[in-house]
């Protein structure tokens, strides 16, 4: 059912792509994804993923003439391959429900296919030409405004800058290198220089880096001159002065302070320049520094910083392993530098206790190369953003939450890439899903306020901040409906539906709002409800008036829950396919449903026999 469900839903999502909008805004996108395509990855992806790492590598030897043939043949569709960056993030985008979640089976299932998915895709963020990075093809300027546009100056050091960019930055403070060795290597770089003509090719930018980028590291490294930023008081005004205009003017991915350099991954965010965003970190943290420590008027920082483009998922990988490596390598101890984990999952240190709430908040824009791609992240971003489930039993909500935090950790080796469990009231909760509440969808200043706040509860640790974080959500909430306990879909994950124009916050009715890609469950059946509640609840009723629980189920969710592209996999009672009190509802479904299996017995505890169907609203069967 979970293999299905998210090959539904990627059929769905690829196929939309192929729009002219759509190609524009995914122009990595080569060539249509077909549905057999799709089943190929999510059945065998994970198994060949090692095949394919070996067959890539031998087919650039090939192709360099270092061999002249192989046995490795790669076996995902070409295809895949080609769209393998589109289809990473449409995995990573899915948000998938199950409202009848039980012990979390269903949330986990998805859990685990989504998370094969992108591994299996990995090996294809390994090439330039295999990442989303906005970088101009095989390294050449153009002055296309339609394109993408490479600026290069210089001062001391190439700088080059191009828009949308995350950039590789070093600056050092003024006395971290002896002036002999500094001028002896400047005089070799720019005899390099001037026998390598602009714009440089990887290999160019490579040779660069070994002769002139590591030995300035291994001499930084070393801990030469005054080394200020080893004190805890300077290195905080550099800190807040890299903080300042987070999220606002750039998107810091990950730092760190060294004693006597800094290292940065820096996205410049539209509208500002690299060259005046280090402008101003590096003369506000100058000045600010000289007047502490008596020194106005003294040169604080080198003139000249080093910045390259990332052109890479592995090379982001690498400048993310060397920031987080560093202090070690360098054989500090943790008073004596600062480490920014940014969304990258490298543990941050030396946190003020006054900048503790900006470092922890996990609701800063993301680049798809924000997160390490590894299983445990994959896990943890598709937990936060994707996975959501109700029960009306608080035992079943205390057990699905369980389940998906050993999820998490259960296969990680190194503990120390597990970060505390993540709070998960607001994803498992526990309510009635067939009931809902008045509310006024009006009020979108409460509901960006809602949706600010629960993603800062998610990763929240400090007990007096998860309370405070809960209690502004809950009394959110409380206005939203009036003061009404009862659960609600679109507010308790107003997240899901409020994410675009067609939303009913945009529309001011229940039509047409964006709703889950997947619904997923094995609903009670023939559940007894009392009377009042099975009143309210076949009011809010389309395409039904059977009382049986699961029926019900299945007409709130193809008509309340998903989305307009959205599926809807059940397991439900066999009685679907030939009682007359269920004919209504499957004269509704008899378009979309695209799988129907009779499963029999699948339940040994259950006297019933079952079918599985998958609804699709998006895809019109011949009736």
């Amino acid at each position: 059912m979970c293999q299905q469900s998210l090959i539904n839903y990627l059929h769905t999502e690829l196929a939309d792509s192929n729009s002219k909008s759509d190609r524009v805004s995914n122009p990595v996108r080569v060539n249509k994804v077909s549905k057999e395509d799709i089943e190929t990855l999510i059945h065998v992806g994970e198994q060949v993923s090692e095949n394919e790492e070996t067959a890539l590598i031998k087919e650039q030897k090939i192709l360099e003439g270092k061999q002249k043939s192989s046995d490795y043949k790669v076996k995902l569709p070409e295809s895949i391959r080609k769209n393998a960056i589109l289809i990473d993030q449409k995995l990573a985008d899915i948000t998938v429900c199950d409202p009848a979640v039980g012990s979390g089976a269903f949330p986990v299932g998805m859990m685990s296919e989504i998370v094969k998915a992108r591994n299996a895709l990995m090996v294809y963020f390994k090439g330039d030409g295999d990442t989303d990075i906005p970088v101009c093809d095989n390294n050449d300027t153009t002055t296309d405004r339609n394109v993408c546009v490479t600026t290069i100056t210089r001062r001391n050091l190439p700088h080059w800058t191009k828009e949308g960019s995350i950039y590789w930055i070093t600056f050092r403070l003024a006395d971290s290198l002896p002036q002999e060795k500094l001028n002896t290597w400047k005089d070799e770089r720019d005899l390099w220089i001037s026998k390598h003509r602009e714009p440089w090719s990887e290999t160019e930018w490579k040779e660069y880096g070994e002769q002139f980028e590591k030995r300035l590291e291994s001499w930084l490294d070393s801990g030469y001159g005054s080394c200020v930023l080893a004190q805890p008081e300077v290195r905080r005004i550099v800190q807040e002065c890299l903080l300042r205009f987070n999220e606002e003017r750039l998107q810091l991915h990950a730092a760190v302070i060294m004693p006597n350099h800094v290292h940065l991954l820096l996205e410049p965010l539209a509208g500002n320049s690299l060259s005046e965003l280090l402008k101003g970190i590096k003369g506000a943290s100058a000045r600010k520094i000289n007047q502490m420590l008596g020194t106005t008027g003294s040169k604080f920082w080198m003139d000249e910083s080093y910045d390259h483009i990332v052109r890479s998922e592995a090379q982001y990988q690498r400048f993310i392993r060397y920031i987080a490596e560093n202090p070690v390598k360098a054989n500090l101890s943790e008073d004596k530098y600062w480490l920014y984990h940014g969304s990258t999952g490298i543990p941050a240190s030396d946190q003020p206790k006054d900048t503790q709430t900006i470092m922890s908040e996990p609701d800063r824009p993301q680049t798809r190369m924000s997160v390490l791609r590894s299983t445990y992240n994959f896990k943890r971003h598709c937990i936060e953003h994707s996975l959501y489930g109700v029960d009306i039993d608080p035992g079943a909500v205390e057990i699905a939450k369980l389940r998906l935090w050993l999820s998490l950790v259960v296969d990680e080796d190194d503990i120390k890439n597990i970060k505390p469990l993540p709070n998960l009231d607001y994803k498992i909760v526990c309510g009635n899903s067939l009931l809902g509440v008045k509310k006024n969808l009006f009020n979108s200043h409460l509901f960006s306020k809602l949706e600010k706040i629960k993603p800062l509860y998610f990763n929240e640790t400090n007990p007096t901040k998860k309370q405070d974080y809960k209690k502004q959500i809950d009394e959110l909430i409380s206005q939203i409906t009036n003061g009404h306990k009862e659960f609600d879909f679109e507010i308790y994950f107003s997240e899901v539906f409020h994410a675009s124009s067609n939303s009913p916050l945009a529309k001011g009715d229940t039509g047409g709002c964006r709703g889950f890609d997947v619904v997923i469950a094995n609903p009670p059946y023939g559940a007894k409800i009392d009377g009042v509640a099975l009143k309210k609840t076949k009011q809010n009723l389309s395409d039904t008036t059977n009382s049986n629980s699961a029926a019900i189920f299945i007409d709130y969710g193809k008509n309340r829950l998903i989305g307009e592209k959205g599926t809807l996999t059940f397991i439900v009672p066999k009685s679907l396919l030939y009682s007359e009190n269920w004919f209504s509802l499957v004269k509704s479904m008899l378009g979309n449903v695209s799988i129907l299996v009779d499963v029999e017995k699948a339940f040994e505890n259950v006297k019933l026999e079952q079918v599985v169907f998958v609804y699709s609203k998006s895809i019109h069967m011949k009736k």
